[in-house]
C-alpha cells in the first residue's frame, strides 16, 4: 500500500494536514496490518501437514484460492479481530488496539472535532487538545500492533519476521 502524503500536503497548501496525518497513523495503518494478516494465514490457517498436501498436490491450488477469497472478504477489522481470538493470552494487546482505534473512529464521527482537524494547521498541532489526542491514540495503537506482531507464544514474531521484514 503506498499513500503520497508529502504530495497532498505540498498540493492543499497544507489543507487538511492533522486529518490526513491520523487517518495515515490509524486507518491506513490497520489496512496495510490486515493485508500483512492475509498473507500470514496460509500458515495460520493450515497445519505444516496441510501445507505440505495442499501446496505439492495441483488439484488442490484452487482451495487456497478460495480460502484466500474469504480472507479477503473479511474488513480490516475482523481480520484482526479473527487472529487475536485465536490468542487469548493476546487479550490486553487486543483491548489496546480495539480501543484506541473506536476511540479514533469516535473523534471522527464526532463532526466538530472532526472539522477541527480538517482545519487545523501544522504549526499548532503541538498545543492543540483534540490532535494531541489522536496522536497519542495511533501511538496506543502502533504499541498493541507491535505486542501483536512480535508476539513469541503465538509464533506471529517468526511470520513477522520471516515475511513482515526484509
Amino acid at each position: 500500500m503506498a499513500v503520497d502524503f508529502a504530495y497532498k500536503l505540498r498540493k492543499r497548501g497544507g489543507k487538511g494536514w492533522a486529518i490526513r496525518n491520523i487517518k495515515l497513523r490509524m486507518s491506513r495503518k490497520l489496512i496495510y496490518v490486515s493485508g500483512l494478516l492475509a498473507c500470514y494465514r496460509c500458515h495460520l490457517d493450515y497445519s505444516p501437514e496441510d501445507r505440505k498436501v495442499i501446496f505439492s498436490n495441483p488439484d488442490r491450488h484452487k482451495e487456497v484460492v478460495e480460502h484466500l477469497e474469504m480472507v479477503f472478504h473479511e474488513t480490516p477489522l475482523e481480520s484482526v479481530a479473527g487472529i487475536l481470538l485465536r490468542y487469548p493470552h493476546l487479550g490486553e494487546t487486543a483491548k489496546r488496539i480495539f480501543s484506541s482505534y473506536d476511540e479514533f473512529i469516535g473523534i471522527l464521527a464526532d463532526d466538530q472535532s472532526r472539522t477541527h482537524l480538517e482545519t487545523l494547521t501544522e504549526d499548532r498541532a503541538d498545543e492543540d487538545e483534540i490532535y494531541q489526542r489522536a496522536r497519542q491514540l495511533s501511538h496506543s495503537f502502533r504499541e498493541g500492533l507491535l505486542d501483536f506482531f512480535f508476539d513469541p507464544p503465538s509464533k506471529l514474531d517468526v511470520l513477522t519476521k520471516n515475511y513482515g521484514v526484509f
